[in-house]
């Protein structure tokens, strides 16, 4: 169980986000956005948004919200959306989740999406979530077995 104590976001990565096309952010407990108007700030938090209503299995209406995918692709420069976001959980490890989204037709496809566990004290990353296009598979947390999504 994760004590939110211990734990917290340790980076965010943005790849193709509006104005955010290639963007790394090392978090800290305390982190304080400050910047013109236009910059990416609000951006940011839209990112986050998006990562929340994806865990909570409500991501094609945050994509609604935020008017498509391919509004919020950077204009000319991505064909696809590419989000990262790692939590640190000490003492246990680190929590990893990605997520690759691209146009299709009038709608978006998952790509790619991944959520895996680097547990301190283990050389093997857990994988809890490994999905490349149509081939997605869930694991068991005992035994890191994939299992076919139906």
């Amino acid at each position: 169980m994760i004590s939110p104590a211990t734990s917290r976001f340790n980076d965010l990565s943005i790849r193709g986000f509006r104005r955010l096309f290639d963007v790394q952010l090392l978090l800290r407990p305390l982190s304080v956005m400050i910047g013109a108007n236009g910059t990416g700030k609000t951006s940011v938090l839209d990112v986050f948004s998006l990562l929340a209503k994806s865990a909570q299995g409500k991501l094609s209406e945050s994509i609604s919200e935020l008017s498509g995918l391919s509004s919020i692709l950077t204009y000319d420069r991505a064909e696809e959306l590419q989000l990262g976001i790692a939590m640190l959980d000490a003492p246990h490890g680190l929590l990893e989740y990605s997520l690759t989204l691209r146009p299709q037709a009038a709608s978006y496809a998952i790509t790619e999406e991944r959520l895996c566990e680097h547990i301190s004290g283990y050389m093997k990353v857990f994988d809890h979530i490994d999905s490349h296009g149509d081939d997605v598979k869930y694991f068991e947390v005992d035994q890191n077995k994939g299992i076919p999504a139906l």
